[in-house]
């Protein structure tokens, strides 16, 4: 009482096979060599073509003479500006 689409078939039909699967990249062993080392001379003869781009930011502040404060309070103002650099707000103001 089997029906020819009976679930049974179904789960031998869903198996892979892993030494048709083998041979196949034996049979094709060639053909993936030579997309790998033409893959490497590519990038090999790229990376010595391109021009390396080097690229750099620099941004100096200069504290003034008369302002020259000791303690914790420079100590706070470095960080202060260090934090002004990366965009955060510490608060805490000076009302000038």
């Amino acid at each position: 009482m089997n029906t020819p689409n009976s679930p049974a078939d179904d789960v031998q039909d869903d198996e892979i096979a892993l030494f048709a699967l083998w041979d196949t990249l034996v049979q094709n062993k060639w053909l993936i060599i030579a997309a790998i080392v033409l893959s490497l001379a590519l990038a090999t003869t790229l990376a010595f073509i391109m021009t390396p781009k080097y690229e750099a930011k620099v941004l100096a502040t200069f504290a003034e003479e008369g302002k020259s404060s000791g303690g914790l309070s420079a100590l706070a103002g470095q960080f202060g500006g260090l934090a002004e650099m990366a965009g955060v707000n510490l608060g805490g103001g000076g009302g000038n």
